[in-house]
């Protein structure tokens, strides 16, 4: 079966990506996660089997990780990439270690007084960001449904589900990234693009793995339409969206952007969202076309990011963005996906 275009493109970013940065960082586990989507929407026999190959050096602990410093353990056996395609019977090869990390996140992982994973390796353990729900979430809930394991998946749901309920700006909907990082119990001013994009993200992938009658995700579809409105009342006229979200005289900012748009690409999907969001979606998509050049070159993506300084909203404006950052490309791979999915270029 031959490549559809957006494949090509998404094929072509992952190879990019491996090029340039490290596949067992954390990064590299979202571009596995945006291959993986690739190749089961698109239905490839070819492709499926090219993940299988990346992944499996990940369950065999062949892949380098020792000089990279993990917040979570799951990211060792592929993390979410791993869990999507044994959720999908792709990879039987991965329940052992599925069972394993899922088990030590639920037994062994640092949590907050509210049972949110906090941030390892220091002592505070009220340290809690947004990014953790791109780390557990999608490994836990799919990893779940490969094992028939019900406290997998509500652990995944209940970790987003606090998340957002500690982090959410009541006042317009958004997500801050962080709390205990600009001092105990201060949350970060920001409505940070790509952290709210990790934010939808969890949210997406839990309606992407779960049935409609399942009650946790009938717990979370309220959440992500939430945001998912929210997000929308914030694009700008290009259908993008902003370093700082609220302020559009920062620069566009790619990776939320492009994680934004693949969650809003799920409910779409699923039916979830009204039509108003169908124009946006296209319009979303044409414009981050234009960021992203022949080569597979991306543009504006903000480098690393937690709660810089004091945390304030000029704090993030002020953070710098860079050409083909690393957290660009899986974010840009799973919105390329999605938009074929939603569009019907995939069977």
């Amino acid at each position: 079966m031959l490549l559809k275009p957006h494949s090509e493109i998404g094929l072509k970013l992952y190879e990019k990506y491996k090029a340039m940065h490290p596949i067992g960082f954390y990064t590299g586990i979202l571009a596995l996660q945006g291959l993986a989507h690739l190749a089961v929407d698109h239905d490839d026999e070819e492709l499926v089997e090219r993940v299988r190959q990346e992944l499996l050096p990940f369950l065999r602990l062949e892949v380098d990780c020792a000089s990279i410093h993990l917040n979570f353990q799951n990211y060792l056996c592929g993390g979410n990439a791993t869990a999507y395609m044994a959720a999908r019977g792709f990879l039987d090869e991965a329940r052992e270690c599925l069972e394993r990390y899922g088990a030590e996140l639920l037994h062994e992982a640092r949590r907050s007084k509210e049972g949110v994973f906090s941030m390892p390796r220091v002592p505070d353990t009220e340290k809690i960001w947004i990014d953790a729900a791109f780390a557990v979430v999608p490994f836990l809930v799919n990893a779940g449904v490969c094992l028939g394991n019900e406290r997998f998946v509500a652990e995944g749901a209940d970790q987003i589900a606090g998340l957002y309920d500690l982090l959410i700006d009541r006042k317009n909907g958004l997500l801050h990234q962080s709390r205990g990082f600009a001092g105990p119990g201060l949350r970060s001013q920001d409505h940070w693009s790509r952290g709210n994009g990790w934010g939808i993200l969890a949210l997406a992938e839990i309606i992407n793995a779960l049935e409609a009658n399942h009650p946790e995700r009938k717990r979370i579809e309220p959440l992500f339409k939430d945001l998912c409105e929210a997000c929308f009342a914030h694009a700008d006229k290009e259908g993008l969206w902003h370093q700082e979200m609220t302020v559009h005289e920062s620069y566009v900012e790619t990776s939320g952007s492009a994680l934004i748009h693949f969650g809003i690409g799920v409910g779409i999907a699923h039916g979830l969202l009204p039509e108003k969001f169908e124009e946006l979606y296209e319009r979303s998509f044409q414009s981050l076309l234009q960021y992203m050049d022949e080569e597979g070159n991306i543009s504006n993506t903000c480098v690393g990011c937690l709660s810089p300084k004091q945390g304030r909203i000029e704090d993030y404006m002020k953070v710098s963005h860079k050409l083909n950052d690393r957290h660009a490309f899986g974010a840009y791979i799973l919105a390329l996906s999605q938009y074929d999915h939603v569009k019907g270029n995939v069977s």
